[in-house]
């Protein structure tokens, strides 16, 4: 929450400074064109918003690598400290690589729990794979995707369907369960 508080108050800084003009003329008066730039007391809403989690490690280290990263037109608060995120694409690194990336509804991020909940036709995609599902988590200290939701992947002429999965992004890893549908390799079709 700390974090998201501190996003915040970055946020209402920068339009207080683009607003005030570093005192060469008095500030806008808001339109209905600057108020979705505005952030709203009780919660709040912002645009155009951009959160990661990185790599542990200190920052004396050198810059930390970003590990997962949300992008989001709009997000909101809600209670516990989950920031809420609609249309939201998402990006998995590894070693500043993107390795992956995926399309979803919404999303819920927690700085506090390092974890992300992204949910409502879940898009997966890495090279040429292409996974649909309903939800996922990202949990950061582990640097896991996994669901327990059924999915449907498909690659090429390879289709198969599974209960639920679970990503290594370190190994790059796919690792699902229940597995069924057709698998095909240059050599040829095994089912």
């Amino acid at each position: 929450m700390n974090a998201l508080l501190t996003r915040s108050c970055l946020v209402a800084i920068i339009l207080a400074f683009l607003f005030v003009g570093c005192g060469k003329s008095a500030p806008p008066a808001i339109t209905e064109e600057l108020k979705d730039e505005v952030i709203e007391t009780g919660g709040f809403t912002a645009r155009d918003v951009e959160l990661a989690f990185f790599e542990s490690g200190t920052m004396g280290e050198g810059p930390r690598k970003p590990t997962f990263r949300l992008k989001a037109p709009t997000i909101s608060s809600e209670n516990g400290g989950v920031a809420l995120l609609s249309d939201v694409h998402a990006e998995i690194f590894d070693k500043n690589v993107r390795v992956a990336e995926m399309d979803a509804a919404q999303a819920g991020y927690s700085e506090e729990t390092k974890q992300a909940t992204l949910s409502g036709g879940v898009v997966f995609r890495m090279g040429t794979m292409t996974m649909e599902l309903q939800s996922v988590e990202w949990i950061n200290d582990e640097q896991t995707l996994r669901s327990d939701s059924e999915l449907t992947l498909t690659d090429g002429e390879t289709k198969l369907s599974a209960s639920s999965m679970k990503f290594l992004s370190a190994d790059k890893k796919l690792i699902m369960t229940n597995v069924s549908g057709m698998f095909h390799r240059a050599q040829g079709v095994k089912q």
